[in-house]
């Protein structure tokens, strides 16, 4: 039996969900692990200032490059974070098995591989320009509601 395509409203929720925990994870990893270090929690920091002082003023040329290395790292735990849920977890993130809803081979029905899911994610570069707009617009207007990640790896996503 073939399963309904889910709706632009549910993968946009689930979208949200993971982004609301990829930016809890993310925050707790700066909390702990960078913040004191950056902005001199022990009066060492790289921010002359701080946030409330006089502004973001690099005490440190190197602090544009940490910048820069904080926002790589934010993105690669972005894509393993739906990579490895979805590779491994039947084609769910947290937020799409909280929708009841699953990334699955458009051809066969079954959840996606570990290489569709890589495909897709990967994609996401594409697909999360403008906000996400370019992936919503496809969603919208495309006969599978598939964005790019989609459309190359071959993938739907279907209500449980």
């Amino acid at each position: 039996m073939k399963k309904p395509l889910a709706s632009t409203l549910e993968r946009v929720a689930a979208w949200i969900i993971d982004v609301i925990i990829i930016v809890l994870v993310i925050g707790v990893l700066v909390a702990v692990g960078v913040a004191p270090w950056f902005y001199g929690g022990t009066g060492g920091g790289m921010m002359r200032g701080g946030m409330m002082g006089r502004g973001f003023v690099p005490e440190n040329p190197l602090a544009f490059v940490f910048s820069a290395g904080v926002l790589f790292v934010t993105v690669v735990i972005a894509i393993i974070y739906t990579l490895f849920l979805e590779g491994f977890w039947k084609g769910q993130t947290i937020g799409k098995k909280v929708l009841r809803i699953r990334v699955v081979n458009e051809k066969t029905g079954k959840p996606e591989t570990v290489t569709q899911s890589f495909i897709r994610n990967i994609l996401r570069i594409i697909d999360n320009q403008l906000l996400g707009l370019v992936a919503l617009v496809l969603i919208i207007f495309t006969k599978r509601k598939q964005r790019v990640g989609d459309l190359l790896a071959h993938t739907v996503v279907v209500k449980e």
